[in-house]
């Protein structure tokens, strides 16, 4: 818990716990909204969240060569306002009850949750010495999944309080007049998602620089603090 006193890793595990409470919170409830107001199989609902696995793809890679050029910090800050904005985006979208308004907000949230993992990690390590790195290497995931458990209950619980005890379903589809309870449910779960953001973009802004021009925190074991200048 030591660890926990120094600004490189607390600031950023609990960005990465916000993160993790949002993402994972989302991809729980996204299939039943595909399955329960779209109607979509197994199959279709398999093709209709790939583009979040393309923004991670994308966004992940990215975050990483970027972060030398600009700054860890400001990547981490810049991904967390993202995903905040994808988050707000995908809450309007679900309102819409249509495949293709919901598509921007899934790519602009996913991308921007990928593109903090290498800024959050990078800065977590960086001033650990090196008998605590295995540690402090561990914490974000430790975090990620911690917050995944909490947003995963939390926002289900909101997308529950939206949805009445007598809601029908057939084959998965919810019965028509109470889609639209649903879809309200999961913009006011995308909502709360956006607030836990918010809470993880004020720890992003109290994280230092430790990678990138104006660098001024040195890395404790060499390799793990990329170049400053």
């Amino acid at each position: 818990l030591g660890l926990f006193r120094l600004r490189t890793v607390s600031n950023p595990n609990i960005a990465g716990f916000c993160v993790g409470a949002a993402m994972f919170g989302t991809l729980l409830l996204l299939p039943f909204y595909f399955t329960a107001v779209l109607g979509y199989s197994a199959l279709t609902l398999s093709l209709a969240i790939t583009p979040i696995a393309l923004s991670f793809m994308v966004g992940s890679p990215t975050s990483g060569r970027l972060l030398t050029r600009v700054g860890s910090d400001r990547m981490m800050r810049v991904a967390v306002c993202t995903a905040i904005a994808g988050a707000v985006i995908l809450a309007a979208g679900f309102g819409t009850q249509s495949y293709g308004m919901v598509v921007p907000g899934m790519v602009v949230m996913a991308l921007g949750l990928a593109a903090s993992t290498a800024p959050i990690t990078s800065t977590v390590i960086h001033e650990v010495p090196e008998d605590r790195l295995g540690v402090a290497s561990s914490l974000p995931n430790v975090s990620r999944y911690a917050g995944g458990a909490l947003g995963g209950a939390l926002l289900s619980t909101v997308l529950a309080m939206s949805v009445p005890v007598a809601v029908t379903a057939q084959d998965g589809l919810v019965a028509e007049p109470f889609r639209a309870q649903v879809a309200t449910g999961m913009r006011n779960a995308l909502l709360v998602a956006a607030g836990i953001l918010v809470l993880g973009a004020i720890a992003a802004f109290r994280s230092p620089r430790v990678i990138g021009p104006g660098a001024t925190i040195e890395a404790q074991v060499q390799g793990t603090g990329g170049r400053s200048r």
